[in-house]
């Protein structure tokens, strides 16, 4: 019974541990990655230098929308952790 509770784990923390997909938002351009409406890189608009902006989805006025689409297909069977920093 131990045996196969442990194959059955075994794949799913080899595949957790795998980085699918990261992306610091610091540079200037964020490839594989839309950005609409208000949202902007802080680094590509000369807001920040590049190498240490960041994602701004909108700025500080009323009734903006902006958001982040990322264009990768990344298989989601084992489900998803997302880290904001």
């Amino acid at each position: 019974m131990k045996a196969i509770f442990l194959l059955a784990v075994f794949p799913f923390i080899s595949f957790a541990a795998s980085i699918l997909l990261e992306e610091d938002f610091r540079g200037t351009k964020a490839p594989d990655w839309t950005l609409t409406n208000s949202a902007q890189l802080t680094a590509a608009t000369g807001l920040d230098a590049a190498g240490s902006g960041f994602l701004r989805l909108t700025s500080a006025q009323n009734n903006e929308v902006g958001f982040a689409l990322n264009n990768t297909a990344v298989p989601f069977g084992y489900g998803l952790n997302i880290q904001f920093r």
